[in-house]
C-alpha cells in the first residue's frame, strides 16, 4: 500500500512540473510575441513619422496588380535595410527573384512558436483591411488620430493561420470577427494591435455579434 501510494504522490509531483515547465514556456512565449507585436507597431509609428501616414497595405503596378506588402516597406523601421534593398518593387512577391527572399524572413516576423524549420517564410502577423477599417483601401490608410477609433484594430498576429512574409495576403473585417466570434477566453496564440494598445485576442462582445447578425435597416418591407 505504501508503495503504491508512494508511486502515486510520484505521478502528482511529476504531473505538476509538468504543468509548470509548460506553464513557463507558454508565458515565455506570450513574452516574445508581445515583444514582436510591438516592435512592428513601432515600425509602423516611424514609417509615419517620415512619410506622414502608415503604408499601404500593398502597392500596385500599373494594371492594379499587387506588388509589395506592408511587411517588406517597414522592413528598414525593423533594421532590415539590405533585405529591404533585396527585394525587387517592380516585381510581384513569387517573381522567381523575390521568391528566394521566402526563406529570409526577419526573426521579427516569426511565429509563436520560433524559427526551427520555416523555408516557406510564413508569418502571423496580417492587417486588417476591408471597408470600414483604418486599413480600408489597399494604397492607403485612413487617419487613425480619431479618438472614436483608438481601439480599432489595425494588425493582428493570428499563429492559426499564416501567409508567406513577402505576399500581400492579410485579414478582412469579417473573417476578423468570425475568429473573434469563435474565441470564449482571451486568446494567447491571437494578438492584437491597435492604435492604443498591443493586447491578446479577446471575445467579440455579445452586443457587436448581435448587430453583425441583425438585417440592414434599409432593405424592403
Amino acid at each position: 500500500m505504501l508503495t503504491i501510494a508512494g508511486i502515486a504522490a510520484g505521478c502528482a509531483v511529476l504531473a505538476w512540473l509538468g504543468r509548470s515547465v509548460y506553464n513557463a514556456r507558454e508565458a515565455a512565449r506570450d513574452m516574445v510575441q508581445a515583444g514582436r507585436v510591438s516592435q512592428i507597431r513601432l515600425a509602423l509609428y516611424n514609417y509615419e513619422a517620415e512619410y506622414g501616414t502608415f503604408p499601404p497595405v500593398y502597392t500596385t503596378d500599373a494594371n492594379g496588380r499587387p506588388l509589395t506588402s506592408w511587411r517588406v516597406l517597414i522592413l528598414p523601421y525593423l533594421e532590415e535595410d539590405s533585405l529591404f534593398k533585396a527585394y525587387d518593387q517592380s516585381q510581384p512577391w513569387d517573381s522567381s527573384e523575390n521568391e528566394l527572399l521566402l526563406s529570409q524572413i526577419p526573426i521579427g516576423y516569426e511565429s509563436r512558436s520560433g524559427s526551427q524549420d520555416n523555408p516557406n517564410g510564413l508569418t502571423p502577423y496580417v492587417a486588417i483591411t476591408g471597408p470600414g477599417t483604418l486599413w480600408e483601401k489597399p494604397a492607403e490608410i485612413l487617419s487613425h488620430s480619431n479618438s472614436s477609433r483608438k481601439d480599432e484594430a489595425i494588425f493582428i498576429c493570428n499563429n492559426r493561420q499564416m501567409v508567406p512574409w513577402t505576399k500581400p495576403d492579410d485579414c478582412s473585417q469579417k473573417d476578423f470577427e468570425l475568429l473573434l466570434r469563435s474565441l470564449d477566453k482571451p486568446d494567447g496564440s491571437i494578438w492584437v494591435m491597435t492604435p492604443s494598445a498591443v493586447e491578446r485576442a479577446r471575445p467579440i462582445h455579445a452586443q457587436m455579434s448581435e448587430q453583425l447578425s441583425e438585417p440592414s435597416s434599409t432593405s424592403s418591407p
